[in-house]
């Protein structure tokens, strides 16, 4: 082996030793979890495919996933991930993950995927927790063009999303617009 190669595999070792010592540490959280009070129980993963490529993700994130959804369902919870960020190409493994709920999945401006393609990769049974993004409320944005993509992303999940303001609405926001939304939401 060349010096790379063999370096590359060094750094291979220590990260999925790495890997190992996090689930250990995560495995009886997870168990706790599984017993404790509340219906819902969320990796607070943050995932997006720039921070976590598809590889990887198929590779060591979707088998934790399935390992540990699976406790949780004994333990009569549903099971989130946050997953943030860039999806697209994330977005075909997401049905095989086991999760009942991808919590905070924000569409396009803010991220790279449409609502329709996000729900066209939920399996049967899997929810997002999707929203319009909060850049909107704080860019010269129309209410119009902030209601066309609210009913977007409605009319793309229909009962099988949770709607909110995508991430955290910033303190430079129109909150008068988030106000309309919610008004718009409530009549519709």
């Amino acid at each position: 082996l060349s010096s790379s190669a063999a370096a590359s595999d060094v750094y291979k070792r220590q990260v999925e030793g790495l890997l190992e010592a996090i689930e250990e540490a995560n495995r009886p959280i997870i168990e706790i979890a599984a017993k404790a009070p509340g219906e819902v129980a969320i990796f607070g993963d943050n995932i997006d495919n720039v921070t976590v490529s598809p590889e990887f993700f198929r590779k060591y994130s979707l088998p934790y996933y399935q390992r540990y959804t699976e406790v949780l369902r004994r333990g009569g919870k549903k099971a989130a991930a946050h997953m943030d960020g860039r999806l697209k190409g994330l977005l075909p493994m997401i049905k095989d993950t086991g999760l009942d709920i991808v919590d905070g999945a924000t569409p396009a401006p803010m991220n790279d995927y449409e609502p329709e393609e996000l729900a066209e990769a939920l399996g049967p049974g899997q929810t997002a927790w999707c929203g319009v993004p909060a850049s909107m409320f704080c860019r010269g944005t129309t209410i119009e063009e902030i209601i066309a993509l609210n009913d977007c992303i409605t009319d793309a999940f229909g009962d099988r999303v949770i709607l909110n303001v995508g991430d955290q609405v910033p303190p430079d926001a129109d909150i008068g617009q988030v106000a309309e939304l919610a008004g718009h939401i409530n009549g519709r």
